[in-house]
C-alpha cells in the first residue's frame, strides 16, 4: 500500500523534531564527526530490480546505490539525502566518495588516503570485488586507531544478485563476521529480537522496532581473531524460503552486530532501505524507530555513548 505523501511545510516540521529528539544539542557536546561514505561506481547497483547487462539501465542502477545526494521521495526511492540531512543538521560532516563507474571499475585506494581525517565510514554500495591487501589492511588500521566502520549489505547494492555481499566479505573477514545472501522482510522487535546486550546497549535506546526489507543476516564467525570483541544485539529471524535465508537462522546469525577492534568500533546492519527517504522502496527512515536506530549508531561508532532515550524526551 503506498503511504500517503505530505506537504512540504509539515515534511520540514517532522524532520525539525526528528533533529531535536535523535541528537540533542548541548554545550558540550562532540561537533563536527566526519562521516565518510564508501558508494559503489556509476551503473553498478541495482542488478537484481534494474534489469539487463551492465551499461544498460543505467540511471536506475545509479539510484539505487543509496547515494546521500539522492533526495527523490517518489515511491520506492532509494535514496539516503534525508538521513545526511539529519546528520548534517547535527553538526556532523558527511562525504561521499564512488569507486570506478560500471565500465572502468576501480577501487577506493584507503592505503593512499588520510583515513584520520574520518571519524566514521560507512561500506555501502561497494562493489568491487580485488581490493588489494594493503587498502584492506588500511581500513582495518583506521579502526584499530579508533575509528568507527558501519557495513551495510544489500543484493541491490550491487550489479548482480551476490556482488554486495561478495564485496563486503573481503574487509568482514577480518573481524570475524560473514555476510548472508539479502532474503527476507520483517520488523524487529525489543521484546522478541533484542539481546540482553541490546536491551541495555546506547545504540538502542530508545529503540522498540525497526524494520527492513530484503535483508542481509550477518554471522559471527566460530573463528573470531583474538582482538575483535563481538556483540550481537538484534538476532535475526528464520523466515521461509523463498522470503528468507536459505537456511534457518541460528544464535550467530545477527540483524544488529557490533564490536570492538583496538581502540576503534564497528557494526554490521542488516539492510539499506531502513534509512531510505520518505516513500522509500519497502521502508524508510520515517517508520518506526528506524530514525532513532540510526542515530544512535552512528553517535556510537564516533565514540560518544550518551545516547538520549527518545522515549524520555517525547
Amino acid at each position: 500500500m503506498k503511504r500517503p505523501s505530505f506537504p512540504g511545510a509539515f515534511q520540514g516540521l517532522v524532520l525539525t523534531c526528528l533533529v531535536c529528539c535523535l541528537f540533542p544539542c548541548t554545550a558540550e557536546e562532540k561537533k563536527n564527526v566526519r562521516i565518510l561514505f564508501v558508494i559503489g561506481g556509476v551503473g553498478t547497483g541495482g542488478g537484481s530490480e534494474c534489469g539487463g547487462k551492465l551499461g544498460e539501465h543505467v540511471e536506475c542502477k545509479s539510484e539505487q546505490r543509496a547515494s546521500i545526494h539522492n533526495d527523490r521521495d517518489h515511491s520506492g526511492n532509494h535514496g539516503w539525502s534525508g538521513k545526511a540531512t539529519l546528520l548534517k543538521a547535527n553538526g556532523f560532516e558527511v562525504k561521499e566518495i564512488e569507486e570506478g563507474p560500471w565500465d572502468q571499475p576501480s577501487h577506493i585506494a584507503f592505503s593512499d588516503m588520510d583515513l584520520g581525517t574520518f571519524d566514521v565510514i560507512v561500506m555501502g554500495s561497494n562493489n568491487v570485488l580485488n581490493y588489494p591487501e594493503n587498502d584492506v589492511d588500511a581500513l582495518e588500521t583506521f579502526v584499530k586507531k579508533g575509528g568507527g566502520v558501519l557495513f551495510i549489505s544489500d543484493a541491490n547494492f550491487g550489479p548482480e544478485w551476490t556482488a554486495a555481499m561478495k564485496s563486503d566479505q573481503q574487509f568482514l573477514h577480518r573481524f570475524g563476521l560473514v555476510v548472508n545472501q539479502d532474503f527476507g522482510t520483517y520488523t524487529c522487535e525489543r521484546e522478541k529480537d533484542f539481546t540482553d546486550a541490546g536491551k541495555t546497549h546506547p545504540i538502542l535506546k530508545g529503540v522498540t522496532r525497526f524494520d527492513g526489507e530484503g535483508v542481509s543476516p550477518i554471522t559471527v564467525h566460530k573463528n573470531i581473531p583474538p582482538n575483535v570483541k563481538l556483540e550481537i544485539l538484534v538476532r535475526a529471524r528464520t523466515v521461509k524460503t523463498p522470503d528468507g535465508t536459505r537456511r534457518k537462522a541460528g544464535s550467530r546469525d545477527a540483524a544488529l552486530v557490533v564490536g570492538e577492534v583496538g581502540h576503534g568500533r564497528i557494526a554490521a546492519y542488516f539492510d539499506r532501505n531502513t534509512f531510505f527517504n520518505r516513500n522509500g522502496a519497502g521502508t524508510d527512515i520515517h517508520r518506526f524507530d528506524n530514525a532513532t536506530l540510526m542515530g544512535g549508531l552512528y553517535r556510537w561508532l564516533a565514540g560518544d555513548t550518551d545516547v538520549q532515550d527518545q522515549s524520555e524526551s517525547e
